[in-house]
């Protein structure tokens, strides 16, 4: 389940079928950011890139600051999409959270989460150059979202620089919180792994909402006839070489992440056929090839082994676990179920 919820209980969550919501102020500036959708899938997966990227000796603080980041560019990125899209949702007949909010209300939130994640970056940049690639990540999910560019109705060019400003650039800058970070290998592989798992999900997310996208003449990829399912068996199987890459070139630092390997194996050995034909899971978000893996044990594994040199990242641990419960649950679940099936077939 790429962001571990199903489309429907996503969409449950999502801003109360926009009633009653509008009865909770805190809520639905929350709902704006549309955060059930990228904290369980994009901000754990820049959790890794922090984690392999950031010095040996960086405080689980700063950290956490790196994490800050990617959070408030997240909401942003997600909330001027969903201010650039209230015409076409509604054209389509889909709830849009931005309906009814004042428009003095949305500039504040905007210009907020702009300001305070190039503000917080200054607490774990050690370059400049840090600083310009955070704000690259506003300039290209503006320039993604709204007109003249408008780059999400640009064909492939659309989901591409979609999976660029949510999973690529962040990369680059998270790699600046040390001296020329962004000149290592590992880098590069995680910004091109990041791209072939954005460019997946960007996929799948078109693939779903084509229909509806097709009656609000959004002029997306998979909308105007693309081979968007060719495109995603594409993605994953550079993903795989990709992850392989890393793995290898951050030995030892990877050595955890090897680990993390044998649950997953374990997992889709024993339950991969009772989920479904990979090429169907590959065109929903629903048991997604590698999920759990990227999502929930890869971070998790390596913030363990930070722990077990510097104690204090077992905070950083905690944290990863609550991104990644809804992965816990689904793997502990199937487990249960065979289980209970083996007791009562007796």
């Amino acid at each position: 389940m790429t962001y571990g919820v199903s489309r429907g209980a996503r969409d449950g969550l999502e801003y109360r079928n926009g009633v009653d919501a509008h009865h909770r102020p805190l809520w639905k500036w929350l709902a704006l950011s549309r955060w059930q959708e990228w904290y369980t899938s994009k901000l754990p997966y820049l959790s890794v890139a922090a984690l392999f990227l950031a010095p040996p000796d960086t405080p689980f603080q700063k950290l956490l600051s790196m994490l800050g980041t990617v959070a408030l560019l997240a909401a942003f990125g997600y909330a001027i999409n969903e201010v650039a899209d209230q015409d076409t949702d509604l054209s389509a007949g889909k709830s849009n959270r931005a309906v009814g909010l004042p428009g003095y209300g949305i500039g504040a939130f905007l210009s907020g989460t702009a300001i305070a994640a190039v503000g917080l970056t200054f607490t774990w940049a050690v370059d400049p150059i840090g600083v310009a690639l955070v704000g690259g990540v506003l300039v290209l999910a503006t320039a993604y979202s709204l007109h003249p560019f408008r780059l999400k109705e640009r064909g492939i060019l659309g989901v591409i620089a979609g999976a660029g400003a949510q999973w690529v650039v962040p990369v680059f800058a998270l790699s600046m919180s040390q001296p020329d970070g962004w000149h290592q290998l590992v880098a590069w592989l995680l910004a091109a792994l990041g791209l072939a798992i954005g460019v997946r999900y960007m996929g799948v997310h078109q693939l779903i909402d084509a229909s509806a996208d097709r009656r609000a003449t959004v002029r997306t990829y998979a909308a105007t006839g693309g081979n968007i399912q060719r495109l995603i068996v594409a993605a994953l199987a550079a993903e795989v070489a990709l992850l392989l890459g890393v793995l290898i070139i951050s030995w030892p630092l990877s050595f955890p992440a090897f680990i993390a390997l044998v649950p997953w194996g374990i997992q889709e050995l024993i339950f991969g056929s009772s989920r479904g034909h990979i090429f169907n899971r590959l065109q929903s978000y629903d048991y997604a090839p590698l999920s759990e893996y990227y999502f929930f044990l890869l971070p998790v594994a390596l913030a363990i082994g930070r722990a077990t040199f510097s104690p204090h990242y077992l905070v950083v641990v905690f944290i990863l676990l609550i991104l990644g419960w809804c992965y816990l649950q689904m793997m502990v679940g199937e487990w249960h179920s065979l289980l209970k099936r083996r007791v009562t077939s007796r």
